[in-house]
């Protein structure tokens, strides 16, 4: 697909108000520069270019969730261990970063054996630029949870000390890339809360980053999708 080609996809998506979606059975390296392809000429259209550093950590950070959740899901398969299970998933989370980041390439190819999905869906409307990341394993209870907490913590901090101190956990990792997306959000003026949400939804897990800009007109609201392979 021609940048050309893209450009006019993006046109089509903002004057429509259709939703925009990538999808990717691998791992997120394989379609990186087309993504961030979209996401510049999506900015450059709403002239949103002081957000662009702030989003593309955002999508990168939240993607990189996503990737993990489903390659966690093809981890605990493999260990016999049920992710549902608190001390299953105490046991797992131990040794999964370690087990996986050696062998990065046959997770990947099980991904998409497996037909597990990340995509990306960028939708204008409603003086919202809408940025949704999905994949198609929904979250754990213990999960849900860690998350949630993480999230309404986080808007509360002052600081990257302040959360570090607070927010540190030994199963999840630092959880720090989440509050760094809360503290841009914040940054560029967005106090509201929904700005960033992460939530199951019929099998999947959406991790939603809202971003308010003053629209102009720009078509009527059609609700069709345009999808991108």
């Amino acid at each position: 697909m021609t940048k050309q080609h893209i450009h006019t996809k993006v046109k089509e998506s903002i004057k429509q108000e259709k939703a925009l979606v990538l999808t990717t059975v691998d791992l997120l390296r394989n379609i990186e520069d087309q993504l961030f392809l979209f996401l510049r000429l999506f900015l450059e259209e709403l002239e949103l270019f002081e957000c662009e550093e702030m989003i593309i950590y955002a999508i990168r950070e939240l993607a990189a969730n996503a990737n993990k959740a489903n390659m966690k899901r093809l981890y605990f398969l493999e260990k016999n261990l049920d992710i549902n299970n608190k001390e299953h998933y105490e046991i797992g989370m131990s040794s999964f970063k370690d087990d996986t980041f050696v062998d990065l390439d046959r997770y990947g190819r099980q991904l998409s054996e497996q037909g597990l999905y990340v995509k990306f869906s960028f939708h204008v409307k409603n003086d919202n630029f809408t940025i949704t990341i999905m994949n198609n394993t929904a979250l754990s209870h213990e999960e849900e949870t860690r998350i949630n907490d993480k999230i309404s913590k986080a808007w509360d901090f002052h600081s990257m000390a302040e959360a570090m101190s607070h927010i540190l956990d030994g199963t999840e990792g630092a959880g720090l890339g989440i509050v760094s997306i809360i503290m841009m959000l914040r940054k560029i003026g967005i106090s509201d809360r929904n700005a960033l949400k992460i939530r199951k939804k019929t099998g999947e897990t959406h991790s939603i980053v809202r971003i308010p800009y003053k629209s102009p007109q720009i078509g009527i609201p059609t609700p069709s999708l345009v999808e991108v392979l």
